[in-house]
């Protein structure tokens, strides 16, 4: 016999505590590895009242990477409106490296649940990312803005799964590479 006492919480604090503790499984285990009878299990609750939230794993999901993207958006909206009209701004790139590389989980999402749900994400990530990379669009350099998107995206992501600890030498090197690119001067 169960003696555990069950709290009733509110809608929204449900709602919170099972996106909470889908994110954790993920992160640990993956997303392809985890079912709503995983975080139902987790949260010693049954599985119809996740489904009350949510129809799906995806949704989850879809409903953690949109809470991921507003925060990376919070941290990032003041730096394009600092930045003004200096273009190109090489500072404001590796800026936002360093506050992607403070975002893990986001990186994770973006890279989880099967390529129609990558390429939706990205689509909506890359919507944000755009305003920062917009001085970049009249480059002379075709496709600039979405190299240098990728390239803060992928650098943020390689240096989480490599342990890099010097995280500070990295955004000065990206900042570096994004003013002079590969001239050697």
């Amino acid at each position: 016999m169960n003696t555990t006492t069950r709290t009733r919480m509110r809608p929204e604090e449900r709602r919170q505590q099972i996106l909470n503790v889908a994110l954790e499984l993920f992160a640990k285990r993956g997303f392809e590895e985890v079912t709503i009878g995983d975080i139902a299990a987790e949260m010693d609750i049954v599985r119809p009242t996740i489904y009350i939230y949510f129809p799906s794993t995806n949704a989850i999901l879809d409903a953690i990477f949109e809470n991921l993207l507003e925060s990376y958006w919070q941290k990032l909206e003041p730096l394009i409106k600092s930045a003004g009209d200096i273009v190109p701004n090489p500072q404001l790139v590796s800026k936002a490296f360093r506050i992607m590389h403070s975002e893990p989980y986001l990186l994770s999402i973006l890279r989880c649940g099967g390529p129609s749900f990558q390429k939706k994400r990205h689509a909506q990530f890359n919507k944000k990312l755009r305003a920062l990379l917009e001085p970049y669009t009249n480059s002379d350099i075709p496709y600039i803005s979405p190299i240098i998107g990728l390239l803060i995206e992928g650098l943020a992501y390689w240096a989480i799964q490599e342990n890099i600890q010097d995280t500070e030498e990295l955004a000065n090197a990206l900042e570096q590479f994004v003013s002079h690119g590969l001239d050697k001067r």
